[in-house]
This record gives C-alpha cells, sequence and structure tokens, in this order.
C-alpha cells in the first residue's frame, strides 16, 4: 500500500485540502500522513498534540532553527503533524519577509522530516503556492539524500496568476546553488519564482482544470513560463478539485426533498429567507449573493462598481462576509440605500466553510439564486461547486478551479453541458455582463430550471478527486 505524505499550510478548509481530502485518499485505499506549520489558533481537532523526539535542524538565511515536531490524530486515523517554530506561527506567505522566512523553514522542516522518519514515503503531494519550495529543496539541496531521492515529489498548483515571485537573493538564502539565480533556473523578470522552482522539479504538476493541459498541448503563448511547461508536457496532470458531497447535503437541512427533478422545496425556503431578512417579497425577483472575505482581492470593488445598475434590475441581495472595517461600512451603507433590497451578514467565512452545515452560508446558498465569485485572486475556492450542489448557480472569474465551470454563451438555448457564467477579465465591465447574463436568465423560467438541473448533475466529488489522486500516484510509481 502506497504511503502519502501531504503538505498543507493549513487545516483551513477555505485555504488548503489537507483538511478534507486526506480522509478521502485514506477511504480509497491508501495511507496518509499529513504535516503542516503549528500555526497560532490551528484547530488541532480532538487529540492533544505529542512531540516526537526528531527535530528538524534547519539552516536558513545562515542561522539554525530547531523546528519541533508535534503529532496528533485528526477524524480517527490520520497521523497529522504540525511543525512548531516560533518562525512558523503565523502562518506561510510569500508577500512579505517574514511569510518567506517561514515558508523557507518550514520546507527544509519538511524535508528533514521526510528523511528521520521512520515511515519511508512514497509521494510528497504538496498543496497550494506557499508548498512549492519542497520539491525544489528535495531535488537540489536535499538530492543525494537517500529516502528523498526515492521519494516523488508531486505538486497542486491551485492558480497559474501568481508566480510566487520573491527577491532573487532568496536563492542563497534557502542554500539553493547558485546555478538557479538564471532564466535557466528560477529567475523570472528579475525575481526568484517560487512557481517556477515547482515546475522545474516536481515529478509531477497537478492542475484543477484542463486550462495549462491544453495551453501546452497547442503551444499556447499566454500562460507565462511557457518554456518551462513546454519541456514538462509529460508530467502535467489535471486533478479535478470536488467537495465532500455528504457534508454539504442539501437534503439533510433545509431542502428536504430538493433534486434536479424537485425544485420546489428551494423556492419555499427562499421565501422564507426574505421574510426573514426583511427583503422584498415579490418572488419573481431573484435573490444573488455574494460570499466573501471583505478586502481588496475579494471582488467586492467589483460589486461596489455595478451595484447601482444591478439594483435597477429589481433583485435581492444578501452579502455575507467578514474583513476590513471600510468595507464592512461601505456594505452597510448599501443596506441603508436600498432598504428592503439588501441584507448583511458578518461571518467569519473560514470557520463557516468548515462547519457549512452549521453556519449562515449554508442557509443562504440554499436560499439564494446566483451567487457572485468574482475575485481577482484564486486560493482553492469550490464555493462555486457547494453552490451548485444548493441550487445557487455561480457567476465567477474564470480562474483556479473556477475554471471548470462551462459558461452559458446563448442565453435562448442552454448548451446541455452549461452550469453558470464566467467572465475572464478582472474588471467590472466583464462582471457586469456575466451578471447581468444571468439575471436575464433567471426571468426565462424553463430554461433556468434546466441550468438548475445541469448544475446539480455536474458536481465533483471529494470521492471523485481522491481516486483521480490515486490514479496518478500510481503512474509514478509504475
Amino acid at each position: 500500500m502506497m504511503q502519502i505524505l501531504y503538505v498543507g499550510s493549513g487545516f483551513c478548509s477555505a485555504e488548503s485540502l489537507a483538511d478534507i481530502l486526506p480522509k478521502h485518499l485514506l477511504d480509497a485505499g491508501v495511507k496518509v500522513d499529513v504535516v503542516i506549520p503549528h500555526i497560532d489558533g490551528i484547530d488541532e481537532g480532538a487529540s492533544l498534540l505529542a512531540e516526537r523526539l526528531i527535530h528538524g535542524d534547519v539552516h536558513f538565511d545562515g542561522r539554525r532553527f530547531a523546528v519541533r515536531i508535534l503529532e496528533g490524530r485528526r477524524d480517527g486515523h490520520i497521523r497529522a503533524f504540525y511543525l512548531d517554530h516560533k518562525e512558523l506561527k503565523q502562518g506561510l506567505s510569500l508577500t512579505h519577509d517574514s511569510g518567506i522566512r517561514a515558508a523557507g523553514i518550514f520546507a527544509h522542516a519538511v524535508c528533514q522530516w521526510i528523511i528521520q522518519s521512520a515511515t519511508p514515503y512514497d509521494i510528497i503531494h504538496c498543496d497550494g503556492l506557499e508548498t512549492c519550495l519542497v520539491p525544489l529543496l528535495m531535488r537540489t539541496a536535499y538530492a543525494k539524500e537517500a529516502r528523498i531521492s526515492r521519494t516523488k515529489a508531486v505538486q497542486f498548483v491551485k492558480s497559474i496568476e501568481d508566480k510566487g515571485k520573491i527577491a532573487l537573493d532568496y536563492v542563497a538564502r534557502l542554500g539553493l546553488p547558485q546555478s538557479l539565480a538564471t532564466s535557466e533556473g528560477v529567475e523570472f523578470y528579475g525575481k526568484m519564482s517560487v512557481l517556477k522552482g515547482a515546475y522545474l522539479f516536481a515529478d509531477a504538476l497537478l492542475f484543477p482544470n484542463d486550462t495549462v493541459v491544453k495551453h501546452v498541448a497547442q503551444k499556447g503563448k499566454d500562460i507565462g513560463m511557457e518554456g518551462v511547461l513546454f519541456n514538462r508536457a509529460n508530467r502535467l496532470y489535471v486533478l479535478p478539485i470536488g467537495i465532500d458531497t455528504k457534508r454539504c447535503d442539501p437534503e439533510s437541512g433545509p431542502l428536504a426533498g430538493f433534486n434536479k427533478t424537485n425544485l420546489a422545496p428551494k423556492a419555499q425556503f427562499k421565501a422564507e429567507f426574505v421574510r426573514k431578512h426583511k427583503l422584498n417579497k415579490d418572488s419573481q425577483r431573484p435573490l444573488i449573493c455574494f460570499i466573501g472575505h471583505l478586502n481588496q482581492s475579494s471582488g467586492i470593488d467589483l460589486l461596489n462598481d455595478i451595484l447601482d445598475d444591478l439594483m435597477d434590475r429589481r433583485v435581492n441581495l444578501v452579502v455575507c462576509g467578514c474583513g476590513e472595517e471600510a468595507y464592512s461600512s461601505a456594505i452597510e451603507g448599501w443596506t441603508q440605500e436600498f432598504k428592503s433590497s439588501i441584507a448583511f451578514i458578518n461571518e467569519d467565512l473560514c470557520s463557516a466553510q468548515k462547519e457549512l452545515c452549521k453556519s449562515n452560508v449554508r442557509e443562504i446558498l440554499s436560499a439564494s439564486d446566483i451567487v457572485l465569485l468574482p475575485a481577482s485572486g484564486e486560493s482553492l475556492d469550490t464555493l462555486y461547486l457547494t453552490s451548485m450542489r444548493f441550487g445557487c448557480i455561480p457567476v465567477a472569474r474564470k480562474q483556479g478551479c473556477a475554471a471548470g465551470i462551462h459558461g452559458v454563451h446563448n442565453l435562448d438555448a442552454i448548451h446541455d453541458t452549461d452550469n453558470g457564467f464566467t467572465f475572464a477579465q478582472y474588471d467590472s465591465d466583464a462582471f457586469f455582463d456575466a451578471t447581468m447574463d444571468a439575471v436575464d436568465l433567471f426571468a426565462k423560467k424553463d430554461l433556468w430550471q434546466k441550468l438548475v438541473s445541469q448544475a446539480l448533475d455536474s458536481i465533483t466529488s471529494l470521492t471523485q478527486t481522491a481516486k483521480a489522486c490515486i490514479d496518478i500516484y500510481q503512474s509514478l510509481k509504475a
């Protein structure tokens, strides 16, 4: 049986699959451990943490860091290893020096754990941009270590837009060969690209949709670092990311009896929700929701740009999220300007998505017809799939996981694969067009019901994701 070490940046399911995918991998027949940084306030699960005798003796930027390894259990069976050092307490980031230092220390400590662990791992599965340093270090600084040389490194890339550019002097500070500080190595427009490091050295590169794989096959020139990817075309895989369909089950809540042939429970609950939040009771109005962290990258600015036009279309809008005070205050102002048309629910979305079945998010999706997902960046947001599960059609920027949405192109005839609306560029005009198309289609009840039914049919589950993972693992070990 294969032994997998799943490397994540944290257990918040809004940001990482580390909290949910390993259990499905275990259920699918592989042994899996998880390793993450020990972040302040992190959910450590039900079990207490025990310190392992092994320590990670890490050298970074000319300094020595002794990283403790703490062990706990998740879901009763999965071993979780928390790499503990004060430099890791605030988490990993590639946007500021302390976060980059944390990412570097963490990657070195992961390599130390691979070398010293009593368990020999077959596959190291790295999840997300902040973990891209692991395969880079494995194949350079630790290339001569026998345990590491026998282990395959898999890198999941959520989005290709963020190249993870940091100062070029980090090549030396990380203890990497100086030969990598060139265009043939990890240099990218005068910076070091962490993503390029993974492109060069991972044994398999996994993407959440087929956009990159198709571009490379067609010798496309608009995805960045094409030369590197052309040379690694046989290492590129599509890993469709799904959701836990049991955890996100509409029939266990207010939508009992709801399915693609019986959409009535949604209309009934929508009416209750509208009354509860004192919105306009006109049943012909679409209920539109925005769910996201209230910050510059969430796309709330785009919603602000089109708000007046959207309200002119006689819709109800509910905004759910929390974050920067300036945005919260602006949304409070919206509720005063458009009374009985906008509701604001201030909620922590990280905990909300982890406890979806108990949160306002579940109620909002159960009631809403359309969800707006215009974020400028992409963490690993499978909210579009969750929304489909509750009969709520996404209007999403076509990036990362959401690039898997088959957008409607003809409002008079729904194609058999259509399941949402998308736009490519992060700008108000593109977002406006996609949103208004969704509002226009909602008025065409037969076509709208067909779209909802197709969305319900197109949901990927985490069980499917786990099976696809294992197929990739097995191809690497063959």
